[in-house]
């Protein structure tokens, strides 16, 4: 790029700039309540969320080892596999440069500013106006869906910040077919990080793509469509493969009757009295305000409905995005509606993991937001005096900006922090007292979320789910945690009668010692008498799984099962044990049987 180039693309872009500045100020003002006690804890499922990453974080920094699987977590359990982690993600990145806890909040924080930037071109790609953009990349960003789901601490969800971009890609790739590329990788970041806005937008794009082909009376969509899923599933595949043996093992299949009613959906976009602590004034809506919220103030609605009032031309020119938007409405229905397109999804295999149709909702807000976007420049063309038109716009985006803001602090932001640090470092002392020099030690801490006090703004009673994060950062973990995957639990707590030690044998015919200890590896030395030359099973209390192998004097065999136990036959006078977690060795052969694809089919 020449000098001058250099300098016309500055003049050209100044603004935008200027804009991508005031992004990153206002998304600061949004999430300040917690930003600002940037070390305090969280309430239901943020303390999960934490512990999830704290284990990441000490697996790659403190062992130098790929968190595979997790010791620490509801008796042990794999953890990359597990669709719900993210592991491979700008969050993990956050996480290890600025600590679990700050990291997460941080990562927040950017992850919404590039969000707004990625709205705010792909506003823009569809010829909008800097004005109408900045608005529409605001309620994308700032609705009341955001939120609902950070004020419990579903911080998984903060992925559906790359739709726009993904969109911004597929829409390039038409004329530069190497956007498409990207496109996937964005898409395929979106699982990384957590699958459920992955699964969201595998169908908000086959949506689109399936209605852009129809009403081009093309099949080129459905080819690029196919060619796009391709790309993502190759990037996904090294935790998708492992993701998918363990639905086949521990299918979560959901039923449930949720979704919106029209007057619901209505209520939510509008009504202010929606919060954590607020008393709904609606019949039949299912689970908590923080799976239904998606309020934007009325002045995007109006843009909304401006957009389709005696304006045949941009409805027809816009047509792929309105009936993507009624399919998608549909899907939010669920199984409220005589008809449902949500249950006919939810056929189909890890699909029936869906929790509930509101969370279509994120595929809602960004087509809304585009309307949102042509409806405001619509209305701008009426302002005929560029004076008057910049007053309009700072006037409108300032009432927004305030209105959503006020109401996520107010009703959902302000209640979702629990401890400070101090408090934090008091209770985890009270809570641990006793050390323990088994690094695995597992014990249900469920009791003690009942002692802990109301958060430090005495304005909710929530608590966090099992004090998860707490556990691990006192060397210990949690048994009975909970968890949305229903793995069966095996590992025994101390205070069980059944408890004989983290490791043992199980006739007592040696001694039992610990070499060195990391989350995929244990290693053991086994003295058996002379006395007593007969077999016997060396027993791990960590829930056994498949992946794990054990070596015995170079020589590999799997890892067995003592009821639901990781434990391996041993015989001889003295052996040195390791134990192995090799989710990829032989992995096909355990996926592509005929009773785990039987399994994955059957159950959805």
């Amino acid at each position: 790029m020449s000098k001058n180039t250099f300098r016309h693309f500055i003049d050209n872009n100044t603004l935008d700039f200027i804009i991508i500045g005031i992004f990153f100020f206002i998304t600061l003002i949004y999430f300040w309540p917690i930003i600002k006690d940037i070390e305090a804890l969280g309430i239901q499922d943020w303390d999960q969320n934490f512990a999830w990453n704290e284990f990441s974080r000490i697996s790659l920094l403190e062992y130098g080892q790929f968190p595979f699987w997790d010791p620490f977590r509801c008796g042990g359990s794999v953890h990359f596999a597990n669709p719900q982690m993210s592991v491979i993600s700008l969050q993990t990145f956050f996480v290890l440069a600025f600590g679990t806890v700050s990291g997460i909040k941080i990562s927040i924080l950017f992850h919404s500013w590039i969000g707004m930037l990625g709205f705010y071109l792909f506003a823009k790609q569809h010829h909008l106006s800097r004005q109408a953009s900045f608005i529409s990349s605001m309620v994308f960003s700032f609705s009341g869906i955001v939120s609902s789901f950070l004020s419990t601490g579903m911080v998984v969800f903060i992925s559906f910040v790359f739709l726009p971009w993904i969109f911004y890609f597929l829409i390039k790739a038409e004329n530069t077919k190497k956007c498409l590329y990207l496109a996937a990788i964005l898409f395929s970041a979106c699982f990384y990080h957590g699958y459920q806005i992955f699964l969201l937008a595998t169908v908000l794009i086959g949506i689109y793509y399936c209605v852009k082909s129809i009403l081009e009376r093309s099949l080129k969509p459905i080819v690029t469509l196919i060619i796009f899923f391709s790309i993502s599933a190759i990037l996904v595949l090294p935790k998708l493969i492992l993701s998918l043996e363990l639905f086949t093992i521990f299918p979560r299949k959901i039923d449930d009757v949720s979704g919106y009613s029209l007057f619901n959906l209505i209520y939510f976009l509008t009504s202010k009295n929606q919060g954590l602590l607020d008393t709904i004034k609606v019949h039949n809506y299912n689970y908590g305000v923080d799976e239904n919220s998606l309020y934007v103030v009325y002045l995007p609605l109006v843009f909304f409905l401006f957009f389709f009032i005696k304006n045949k031309t941009e409805i027809k020119r816009r047509m792929v995005y309105i009936a993507t938007l009624l399919l998608v409405i549909f899907m939010m229905f669920g199984n409220l509606s005589e008809t449902s397109l949500y249950g006919l999804i939810r056929n189909l295999p890890v699909f029936s993991s869906f929790r509930v149709a509101q969370r279509f909702r994120f595929d809602f807000i960004l087509i809304f937001s585009l309307i949102v976007g042509f409806g405001c420049d619509r209305l701008l063309k009426f302002v005929n005096d560029h004076t008057n038109k910049k007053i309009f716009f700072v006037v409108i985006s300032i009432l927004i900006f305030y209105n959503l803001s006020v109401f996520a602090h107010k009703k959902f932001l302000n209640h979702t922090l629990v401890f400070d640090h101090d408090v934090t470092q008091t209770i985890a002392k009270k809570a641990f007292i006793q050390q323990y020099d088994a690094n695995i030690y597992m014990n249900n801490l469920s009791y003690i979320a009942e002692k802990i006090p109301i958060n430090k703004r005495h304005t909710s009673t929530f608590s966090p789910w099992s004090l998860e994060y707490l556990a691990i950062k006192n060397n210990q973990g949690v048994i009975n945690c909970y968890d949305s995957i229903t793995a069966k639990k095996f590992s025994i707590g101390e205070d069980s009668q059944y408890y004989r030690g983290e490791w043992y044998l199980e006739n007592n015919t040696g001694s039992v010692n610990l070499i060195s200890w990391s989350p995929n590896q244990f290693v053991f030395k086994v003295s058996i008498s002379d006395e007593n030359k007969i077999k016997d099973t060396l027993v791990i209390n960590q829930n056994h799984y498949p992946g794990w192998y054990v070596e015995i004097d170079g020589h590999r065999k799997k890892a067995k099962s003592f009821h639901g136990l990781l434990a391996t036959d041993i015989s001889g006078k003295e052996k040195l044990i390791a134990f192995k977690f090799l989710p990829y060795h032989n992995l096909l052969s355990r996926v592509l049987t005929k009773e785990n694809l039987y399994a994955l089919f059957a159950d959805n």
